[in-house]
């Protein structure tokens, strides 16, 4: 090879590895900004980068920084695109499956995320992250097919062009509200390298005359730094803020904790740490105090902990002791994700945001109660609170039912203050206790009321017989009415399953008590010839016993019918048997004998045929009377055996209204 040949080669490599050494550096200029935090920067990088570099896996692994940079900095429309080239390059990190399967759920692609997550869960089967994101995406559609019955705005007051999260009431009287942003006004004077806007500072908004949020302003004295401040709680007579701070010291950041400050002077006076762990490593933030000031849950990426960020408390004996050892919540509140924004409501339900539990999108809020069995378990609010976006940040007001949070719902990427109202649902009843004869009011009625929760209540009727009572949610209820010469009437309502405030209407018929009038248990079988009743009578007789059993001031005779065939005294002896076995059998049920009569009529009282009898048997008329000579007038032998069947019978009749339990006294007995 000639020496000028030589010379060409070498120039030629020399150029080669100044491109590659110079390419290799910004390379590792823009992991800088990656790895410490400054996505903004970083993307910005990459972005240039992934139009030179040639080397495909190189290019897959720029793809997936840019994406992940844009998934921190939650910009979900960017971060599919990107992690979707990273995935097209062969990048090999299952992670970017999952991560792009996360942002398709923040996009509300439900069932796109869905086939994400089965591809990472069948990549990784032993990480649950994709069987939970595909289960997650599931309940997702079915959640928004029936939003929660919670009114949900944005507090268009208080809007900026950038962040506002983390309300918090400042004020006993709910009048005050305190909330992070990073808008015109904060502190610092440069922009933080990750979000690309100001240092967030704690701002203050109150109630105006015309009851509307007043311009915010950064609050006054020492809390607000140069740096980030962000979440916060209140003691409970406002005079001590926690929250927390976070500082970035020469592009590195120094992590979060938790300090505190007190309200002297009309100001905040100098903040102090409160030093929970010694490890400076962590972070911890996020506060929220017990209203009696000897608990405090927060947020950290502490030892110990499920992974992510948890959610984690300490607790002291009276508000001037030392805290005790920061105590993790355990798995069930806290996952493998990221926990975060505890609140913990007046009646100890703890609420909090999760990335992990299954959720509409990106951070969610749940709750931490007890159950109807008293278990406590961790529930999604569902929409409108969550969105496929982020939601954290809540605070209730005095009511316990309304209040505010931070979303990042509505296409932007910046947090926005929210309010919410949980509607109070309202279950009442309205009835009416009518004549079961011509369907008119009665009045006079008493009603009594009794729930499945062990609740009583008693009303009255007025002239129009109506009645009317608040109800309990998840509850059944028996309703009985009484009155002088009526039998009980009764009627059955629940809200159980009831998700919406609604007025019952109920109607309880009442029938006249006329002494000496037949009513006819039917049914009622013997053998023939025989006094016996046979087992397909007792269906019929339960029900008399539950009818004397719910009208206990009745005293009945039981009359029994035989038709005219055989002699008048063997009929007569025959139906006092049968009417014996029956009282016999209600007493055995616990009916006492006081209130029984036996009565044998034999074929002394033949049937009179009712409006009722005539469409049960067509073939007689209604007023006909089948006595021997009607019956034997009759045309064949199967009509005349029908009206001997009609004639055969068992009855019932008040003889009095005036019985009284024994042992139980009665006004002033």
């Amino acid at each position: 090879m000639k020496l000028s040949q030589i010379w060409i080669l070498l120039s030629l490599f020399l150029t080669l590895s100044v491109c590659a050494s110079a390419q290799n550096r910004k390379i590792q200029k823009a992991d800088k900004f990656y790895e410490s935090g400054e996505y903004l920067e970083a993307i910005t990088k990459y972005k240039k980068l992934y139009t030179k570099v040639k080397d495909k896996s190189l290019k897959a692994e720029i793809a997936y920084k840019a994406a992940d940079s844009y998934r921190h900095i939650n910009d979900p429309k960017n971060a599919i695109s990107w992690f979707r080239k990273a995935i097209k390059g062969k990048y090999p990190d299952p992670k970017a499956v999952l991560y792009l399967a996360d942002e398709l759920k923040k996009q509300e692609s439900y069932e796109d995320a869905q086939v994400e997550y089965q591809l990472y869960s069948e990549m990784v089967p032993a990480d649950p992250a994709g069987k939970n994101g595909a289960t997650s995406s599931a309940m997702a559609l079915e959640w928004l097919k029936k939003p929660e019955a919670i009114k949900v705005e944005v507090v268009k007051k208080l809007v900026a062009k950038q962040m506002d999260y983390s309300p918090a009431f400042a004020s006993a009287d709910g009048k005050t509200l305190y909330f992070v942003s990073s808008r015109e006004g904060a502190m610092g004077e440069k922009l933080s390298a990750a979000s690309g806007e100001n240092f967030s500072d704690i701002f203050a908004t109150t109630v105006d005359r015309k009851g509307e949020w007043s311009l915010p302003v950064p609050i006054e004295g020492l809390v607000n730094t140069l740096f980030d401040e962000g979440a916060m709680t209140f003691t409970n007579d406002y005079q001590q803020i926690v929250y927390t701070h976070c500082e970035q010291k020469k592009k590195e950041s120094a992590g979060c904790r938790i300090y505190t400050a007190y309200f002297k002077n009309n100001i905040w006076d100098k903040a102090q740490e409160m030093v929970l762990v010694q490890d400076s490593s962590v972070s911890l933030g996020h506060p929220s105090m017990t209203a009696d000031g000897l608990t405090m849950y927060f947020a950290s990426d502490l030892e110990g902990g499920q992974g992510g960020k948890d959610i984690w408390k300490v607790t002291r004996k009276t508000p001037t002791d030392f805290w005790s050892k920061p105590e993790n919540l355990g798995p069930v509140v806290n996952t493998p994700g990221e926990e975060m924004f505890p609140y913990i409501h007046a009646d100890s339900t703890l609420y909090f945001a999760s990335n992990y539990h299954p959720g509409l999108g990106g951070l969610d809020i749940f709750h931490y109660a007890p159950n109807k069995e008293g278990v406590w378990v961790v529930t999604n609010m569902k929409n409108p609170i969550n969105s496929a976006q982020d939601d954290f940040g809540i605070t209730f007001d005095q009511t316990g039912l309304a209040g505010y949070f931070s979303s990042t719902r509505n296409g932007k990427s910046s947090d926005d203050i929210f309010s919410f109202e949980i509607p109070v649902i309202k279950f009442s009843v309205v009835g009416i206790v009518v004549s079961e004869a011509d369907n008119k009011p009665i009045e006079g009625a008493t009603v009594s009321m009794t729930g499945s929760d062990g609740s009583t209540l008693e009303a009255v009727t007025g002239k129009d017989g109506k009645f009317s009572f608040a109800l309990a949610a998840e509850t059944s209820y028996a309703f009985i009415s009484s009155k002088d010469d009526y039998f009980k009437g009764t009627a059955n309502e629940t809200t159980k399953g009831l998700t919406e405030s609604k007025v019952l209407q109920v109607r309880i018929p009442m029938q006249l008590i006329k002494k000496e009038v037949a009513f006819e248990v039917e049914n009622i079988f013997y053998d023939l010839d025989k006094a016996s009743l046979r087992p397909e009578s007792m269906v019929s007789l339960d029900k008399l016993v539950e009818f004397l059993q719910f009208n206990t001031n009745i005293t009945i005779e039981l009359g029994a019918h035989t038709d005219f065939r055989g002699s008048d005294k063997y009929n007569l002896d025959l139906s006092q048997r049968r009417a014996q076995s029956v009282v016999d059998y209600l007493t055995q049920k616990g009916i006492n004998i006081k209130r029984l009569v036996a009565k044998g009529y034999g074929e002394t009282t033949p049937r009179v045929i009712t409006e009722k009898l005539a469409k049960l048997h067509p073939e007689f008329k209604v007023g006909d009377l089948l006595d021997m000579n009607y019956i034997n007038a009759l045309s064949t032998d199967a009509v005349k055996e029908e009206a001997h069947q009609i004639n055969r019978r068992t009855e019932f009749k008040v003889l009095a209204t005036d019985y009284k339990i024994e042992g139980v006294k009665f006004g002033n007995e």
